[in-house]
């Protein structure tokens, strides 16, 4: 009696442990989320990520010059219209440069109104010996001139020739040489001009990556320097992938969620 009495004692104690560590837990309470989840309004869709971006795409604005930014003019937010002025690089460098290439240029300019000067001089000298082989040529008694100065007369006209013809020379080669000048000038006052760097469309601001006193790299591996757009409107834009881009058909209706 006692052993049947015994597992029947047992399976009740154990009964009794399990109902009283049940009551004890905790009972989870359900709560309602902080955010309603995203609820799809048509019954065929196509989901996918992408951003939204200003109307003109967003722009990166650099410059082909390296150099240290002198001053920024503009901040994130700030309106602004083609031609405005963004960034100015410091410029000591290439106004010094502009200064020396203006005086090369000044030193050619000089060297062609020498060239020139000499070429006249030449010119002159030429026509005097025209004048006075045409004399000699023309006297009608060969006894009154002799043969040798007749010759020599010749020789000197010859000689004038070739220095008008070097004359000429050395003033192309001058000019050729101003222009060379005067195009390292312009290359300078361009690096100038383009130390500025202006806002090329109607846009706003969107980031600046700049200070003023730092150094501002150039080139194509180069991060840009600021950002601008167009938010007069807003694009969305998306990565479908290329399984499902059969399904989307222009003119559908599409519904866009902010993360988070």
């Amino acid at each position: 009696m006692k052993q049947k009495i015994i597992p029947i004692v047992a399976v009740a104690v154990l009964l009794v442990a399990t109902i009283s560590i049940v009551r004890t837990q905790p009972r989870a309470q359900t709560s309602e989320p902080p955010v309603a989840p995203p609820r799809a309004d048509f019954e065929q869709r196509v989901a996918a990520v992408g951003l939204i971006e200003s109307r003109s795409e967003n722009i990166s604005i650099a410059s082909h010059l390296p150099g240290v930014v002198e001053k920024v003019f503009v901040k994130v937010g700030q309106e602004v219209k083609p031609g405005d002025p963004l960034v100015k690089l410091d410029t000591r460098a290439l106004e010094a440069a502009r200064a020396e290439r203006q005086s090369g240029v000044a030193t050619r300019q000089a060297a062609v109104a020498t060239a020139t000067a000499r070429a006249r001089h030449a010119r002159a000298e030429l026509a005097e010996a025209q004048r006075n082989l045409r004399f000699a040529e023309s006297v009608s008694d060969p006894r009154s001139i002799s043969a040798e100065e007749l010759t020599r007369r010749r020789s000197t006209v010859e000689i004038a020739e070739a220095d008008v013809q070097g004359a000429d020379a050395e003033i192309a080669a001058a000019r050729t040489i101003v222009t060379a000048a005067e195009a390292a000038l312009k290359a300078v006052e361009t690096d100038l001009e383009r130390s500025i760097v202006n806002a090329p469309i109607t846009g706003r601001v969107l980031q600046v990556r700049i200070r003023p006193g730092e150094f501002a790299p150039a080139g194509p591996s180069a991060e840009p320097w600021m950002v601008l757009g167009d938010c007069s409107a807003l694009h969305v834009r998306v990565d479908i992938d290329e399984h499902e881009a059969w399904r989307v058909q222009p003119g559908a209706s599409a519904t866009a969620q902010v993360r988070g």
